[in-house]
């Protein structure tokens, strides 16, 4: 019996009209405490940066004086909210830049050119203090200063860190990172409460996905189901009861990285990898069963980041993907792409075999050893690797909860 493999990403959940997006949940009023706090920080930040400018003095250290005990506010609240409302540059749109950014900023922790440094430097007397406190970037560089400074007093006065004291700002790091996941489970969880569509729309969505595989409406075939995403679909049972959240439930969300080349030795930094998270949640389903013989995926609105890498590397192993044998005659995997937003179908088509071809590319190099383009061209000329068009016409639809683009967006002037 053939068994087949529906991947579903954020875009899934997103054309389902779970609104589950970074936006949607900066925006949210799950997320109205930290909003109103980032506000208050501001407010005394600004009243900091009047002193620096006018007296062009040295900073005042203490984290307190911006910061209080009782502060709901993590690092990672700081450092994507605080640019994503603002709308500095540094700010990402979406997990995949979320994802990015602790990957540089766990690598960067002892880097003299990275993030920490910059920090750091802000407590020497190396830096003009007026042209950082006059700057956007450096307003927001001041707030992860004075955060750090509230956490670990005097830490970032140093040149370079003792070995203890990167240890105590990993941790620190590390269980702000299990807040921020905290607060977006809850988020999740409120979200698929809240719809009136979602799971209808994931059931149809789901069904037209196999569609792509088989052309008899009554499926004769037996499917696995993996998803990126943290909602429940426990309304895709009737077509799977094999489903595996790779990256943790709405109970217990995983931000990390896992690109292949990721070498985090140290073991304070390797918490933050995805596979370490996952060996955390034992009992729960984010790993797929190593034995299982898939024959046929459809992957639908995954971005193919290098964050995830390692799961489709994974999966092009079990696959038996670039192999000497037989084993992918009558196999096929098809990366579907659709029109969203102001997205064409056309530019969506693009995008996706672009990504289409880094993650090959990456495939045939790590995995493989090889340099070139062959694996991908033998693939797709056989016909067992395609782009396709999924039809995303007819969903319902429902009104946003949020206002695209921000409701809590304000301009600094300097």
């Amino acid at each position: 019996m053939a068994l087949n493999l529906l991947v579903l990403g954020n875009g899934f959940d997103l054309l389902c009209g779970l609104g589950s997006s970074y936006e949607g949940f900066l925006n949210s009023d799950i997320y109205s405490p930290i909003r109103t706090e980032l506000e208050q920080v501001d407010a005394r930040i600004e009243e900091i940066i009047k002193h620096i400018v006018a007296e062009d003095s040295a900073f005042v250290f203490g984290g307190s004086k911006v910061f209080d005990e009782n502060t709901k506010l993590g690092f990672w609240d700081l450092f994507f909210a605080f640019p994503y409302y603002y709308g500095l540059k540094s700010s990402g749109r979406n997990w995949m830049d979320f994802e990015a950014r602790i990957k540089s900023i766990v690598e960067d922790i002892n880097d003299e050119k990275g993030d920490f440094a910059l920090l750091r430097r802000l407590g020497s007397e190396s830096v003009p203090r007026k042209m950082w406190a006059m700057q956007d970037e450096g307003r927001f560089m001041l707030i992860l200063f004075y955060y750090i400074e509230f956490m670990l007093p005097g830490v970032l006065e140093k040149r370079s860190l003792e070995k203890n004291e990167k240890t105590k700002l990993l941790r620190i790091l590390y269980l702000d990172l299990k807040k921020f996941e905290h607060r977006f489970g809850i988020f999740i969880d409120t979200r698929q409460k809240e719809s009136l569509v979602y799971m209808h729309n994931a059931e149809e969505l789901a069904n037209r996905m196999t569609q792509m595989i088989e052309e008899d409406p009554i499926s004769t075939l037996v499917y696995y189901i993996d998803t990126f995403n943290y909602s429940d679909i426990d309304c895709l049972k009737n077509l799977s009861e094999d489903i595996w959240h790779i990256n943790g439930d709405w109970e217990s969300p995983i931000f990390g990285v896992d690109f292949p080349k990721t070498e985090f030795v140290d073991d304070e930094k390797f918490r933050f990898t995805k596979t370490f998270r996952r060996l955390e949640l034992e009992g729960k389903q984010c790993y797929f069963p190593q034995k299982r013989r898939i024959q046929n995926v459809v992957v639908c609105g995954h971005s193919l980041n290098e964050q995830d890498y390692n799961y489709f590397f994974a999966l092009f192993d079990q696959m038996g993907v670039g192999s000497d044998s037989d084993i992918l005659k009558e196999e096929s995997i098809v990366f579907t792409y659709y029109a969203h937003g102001d997205v064409s179908a056309s530019e969506a088509k693009q995008k996706t075999l672009v990504n289409v071809l880094k993650l090959f590319k990456a495939y045939n190099s790590e995995v493989l050893g090889r340099g070139d383009f062959r694996l991908m061209d033998i693939l797709h000329c056989s016909g067992l690797m395609r782009v396709e068009e999924l039809s995303v016409d007819g969903l319902s639809k429902e009104n946003p909860v949020e206002t695209p683009g921000g409701k809590w967006k304000k301009q600094i002037t300097g």
